[in-house]
């Protein structure tokens, strides 16, 4: 009996020792900054087969727990993300290196309960909200970013989940939108924006091609989000051009819009244009646009029940601008 007894305690004693030692060798990287960035250095050698430079941007403990995070840049600029578990050795392990995203959203498990952790670069200081992929019952969870190049949130998660949806990025300004959302017309400028309809539109001028882009917008207290891009439209300017214009319509979040998008290549000092329609001399509809670059941008609305089978008749009243009345096209 006392030989059973001492092989078990024996064959305790191994298990525990081998516990132990399989613990140190888990958990063996010191809690320091020299030393998880010497880790984060030989990790990107033996894994990925380059010798990275990265830097460590911060070193945060989640709330007093066994969990810590490294944020750091590799690649020059780009944020990556290392999660790293503290031992009874209070030596940390690697969990997971996240480094190909811009955005990171990461439930984390530690022992004093589970957290959300939101991070991501800002490099232009463009991104004012994201509603992320955190959801709960009510739906995705959005952060307000703040203005600076790189951001770190860290908040209690209970009740959250991870969604397969991606993360929506509410911007600054239109502009900013355009430029991380629609890369293809970065290099155009923005000519008109409809703040009532939340519309826009977009021009180049390039060895005499004007370029015209129409879309819309959803702006709110969380930033811009951009609606439709309409397909591009293009103009040769070469030769003699006189005044004309065309209907274009653009879908925004509530309702399809009609335009009437212009030009006045003759007439440089026409810097605003107002369209009067009529019916047999009696004018139902008004509006205006500023000339910009010799084009106009009118918005157009009339109930189908005032024109339904009758003739209108569109002038253009032309006006510099000091608003010196300068003369009328007319359409029908």
């Amino acid at each position: 009996m006392k030989r059973i007894l001492s092989l078990i305690a024996i064959a305790s004693l191994v298990v525990f020792l081998s516990v132990i030692v399989n613990h140190y060798k888990n958990y063996s990287i010191s809690n320091s900054e020299r030393d998880i960035l010497s880790f984060l250095q030989n990790w990107y050698e033996e894994n990925e087969g380059v010798q990275e430079a990265p830097f460590i941007l911060e070193l945060i403990t989640v709330d007093n727990s066994d969990m810590l995070i490294a944020t750091f840049l590799h690649k020059e600029e780009q944020i990556g993300i290392m999660l790293l578990k503290k031992g009874l050795n209070q030596k940390l392990k690697l969990v997971k290196i996240l480094d190909e995203q811009s955005f990171y959203s990461e439930l984390l498990e530690t022992n004093k309960g589970k957290y959300v952790l939101f991070a991501g670069e800002n490099q232009k200081l463009a991104i004012k909200t994201i509603y992320t992929d955190i959801v709960d019952e009510s739906g995705p969870k959005s952060i307000d970013i703040p203005p600076q190049r790189y951001f770190t949130q860290i908040k209690k998660a209970e009740n959250l989940l991870k969604s397969s949806a991606s993360p929506i990025f509410h911007y600054r300004t239109l502009r900013d939108a355009l430029d991380a959302e629609a890369a293809d017309y970065r290099d155009m400028e923005i000519m008109f924006v409809d703040e009532d309809n939340q519309t826009f539109m977009l021009h180049s001028l390039i060895d005499s091609n004007l370029n015209t882009v129409l879309g819309s917008f959803e702006l709110s207290e969380e930033g811009y989000t951009l609606h439709t891009i309409e397909d591009s439209d293009t103009y040769s300017m070469v030769g003699d051009k006189a005044f004309c214009f065309e209907e274009k319509k653009i879908k925004n979040a509530d309702k399809e819009i009609t335009f009437l998008h212009g030009l006045i290549p003759d007439k440089d000092k026409v810097k605003r244009v107002v369209l009067v329609i009529e019916i047999e001399d009696e004018m139902i509809y008004q509006t205006a646009s500023e000339v910009k670059n010799q084009q106009f941008l009118l918005h157009v609305q009339i109930p189908e029940r005032l024109i339904d089978g009758e003739k209108t008749k569109k002038k253009f009243l032309l006006y510099d601008e000091k608003g010196k009345y300068l003369g009328t096209e007319m359409k029908l």
